[in-house]
């Protein structure tokens, strides 16, 4: 059989007066040697490329995959692996990327952080729709909408628009609403200590404030574009008078 095919070839390529058998013979070998070489480097190939594009698309596909957490219907507890507590409302989503940072996270409705302290990692948040949240480790709630909301119950955070925005500095005490592309800051208060109270006051103005606080407690919520405004807000919901120093 291999020699018919030699001999085939030899006759298909013949030129009279030019007639080479040997010569015609290496040519056949040596074409048919390459395609079967040809045919081993493809058979290697192949299965290399496909496990390559296999490979692509998985790690494509892990470094997009998201992690969520929350109940429609049900508050939900969370502790991520930084040792952070999250605490979401009914209906709320928290959602992160642990494989990439686990200390960025989404956040759409209502969630109450009680955040792990860690220096050279900030903890960051990002309102679905809007607003940004940076801390190192504090207590605080954010929620989201139409007008996202930040109240903190402890240390303190920073609230923007977003990443690279202008924002406010928000200490315990302190609540502030998006609103346009600044945040607008306000003091919620809740049944605290009037002592407690004078004391965040004057630390965000700057100034000391005095007066018989003894045993007062005071449920309010103050816009902070003017000290003596909520001053006298005070005064007149618990009948005492405050001097500023």
């Amino acid at each position: 059989m291999e020699k018919e095919k030699e001999l085939r070839f030899v006759v298909s390529n013949y030129q009279e007066g030019r007639l080479d058998p040997e010569k015609a013979k290496m040519e056949f070998r040596r074409a048919h040697s390459s395609s079967a070489s040809y045919t081993k480097v493809l058979a290697w190939a192949l299965p290399v490329a496909a496990a390559l594009v296999f490979s692509i698309l998985f790690w494509n596909h892990w470094k997009n995959s998201w992690t969520e957490y929350g109940d429609a219907s049900t508050k939900s507890e969370v502790m991520l692996s930084d040792g952070t507590q999250v605490s979401l409302s009914e209906g709320s989503l928290l959602k992160l990327q642990p494989h990439l940072n686990p200390r960025k996270v989404v956040v759409e409705g209502r969630a109450y952080f009680q955040v792990a302290r860690d220096e050279a990692h900030p903890f960051e948040v990002f309102l679905e729709g809007k607003g940004y949240v940076k801390v190192l480790g504090t207590k605080f709630e954010v929620l989201t909408g139409e007008r996202p909301e930040v109240n903190v119950t402890e240390g303190k955070v920073f609230f923007a628009e977003k990443p690279g925005s202008e924002g406010l500095v928000l200490v315990k005490g302190m609540s502030a609403v998006l609103e346009d592309e600044l945040p607008a800051l306000s003091f919620v208060y809740e049944d605290a200590a009037l002592e407690a109270v004078l004391e965040d006051l004057g630390s965000y103005f700057g100034r000391t404030l005095h007066c018989d606080a003894a045993g007062r407690r005071l449920t309010a919520s103050f816009r902070a574009d003017s000290l003596e405004n909520i001053i006298a807000a005070i005064e007149a919901a618990l009948d005492l008078t405050i001097e500023l120093d």
